[in-house]
């Protein structure tokens, strides 16, 4: 007997079962989020978290600082260079459009075909250049969130007080 030709009883068992236990593979999320939350609860109160010092603290959110600060300026500089690229394949699709338009008044048909290959392959580089474009836009527009959603400044500035700085 092939695969083809096996029947799958396992949804009319479950149909069957149903009927007569209506509760049957019925889950209650309310009631699982609760078991949870009093696990969590009684773990934390278990095993609670260690101080940290105010030095260690102080550096671990500068570093964040610092670290979300330059994904900005390095995200901004990718985002520079490929607007640049895209920039110069459309300069050269320019260019070999208007040489491939004298080309055919001059009747060059050697260089025109040269030049519309030339063109294919610009314009497929051109297409690539314009998708890296979006993902460095994405990019950038994610490390900008991100440096302004930093909610550690009210705490940089508790911890300098309190360390003196």
């Amino acid at each position: 007997m092939s695969y083809e030709h096996q029947a799958n009883y396992f949804s009319l068992a479950v149909k069957a079962e149903h009927l007569k236990n209506p509760d049957f593979m019925v889950v209650d999320i309310a009631a699982i989020e609760a078991s949870a939350k009093k696990t969590r609860e009684e773990r934390a109160a278990q095993n609670p978290p260690a101080a940290v010092p105010a030095r260690v603290e102080y550096n671990k959110l500068r570093q964040t600082l610092y670290s979300l600060t330059e994904n900005v300026k390095h995200s901004g500089v990718r985002l520079s260079n490929d607007t640049d690229s895209v920039r110069h394949f459309e300069k050269l699709i320019d260019g070999y459009l208007k040489a491939k338009k004298a080309c055919t008044k001059a009747a060059l048909l050697g260089q025109e075909r040269f030049l519309e290959a030339r063109l294919v392959a610009t314009e497929s580089e051109l297409k690539d250049a314009q998708a890296q474009l979006k993902g460095s836009q994405r990019n950038n527009t994610a490390c900008v969130s991100a440096l302004s959603n930093f909610e550690g400044h009210a705490r940089l500035e508790e911890l300098k007080a309190e360390l003196g700085l």
